[in-house]
């Protein structure tokens, strides 16, 4: 059975928790959005060396649109 893409995520971000590493990077800067011809553009601010490791199919990213009052209220 395959694992989930937020079970993996987390077991990643646990990992970075207990060795001090970068797997997971969370960006929240919305630089700008847009609408276009089927659909929306979004721009999110990201470190440059992640855009770098990006670049090199060394990461890859993620768009997740939680609701907002969920996730606060879920956090605790």
């Amino acid at each position: 059975m395959s694992k989930r893409p937020f079970q993996i995520m987390d077991e990643m971000n646990i990992a970075d928790s207990e060795n001090g590493t970068k797997s997971i990077g969370v960006c929240t800067d919305i630089i700008d959005m847009k609408m276009v011809a089927g659909g929306a553009t979004v721009t999110i601010g990201i470190p440059g060396e992640l855009m770098h490791e990006l670049m090199r199919g060394e990461r890859m990213a993620f768009l997740v649109l939680p609701i907002k009052d969920d996730y606060i209220n879920r956090k605790g």
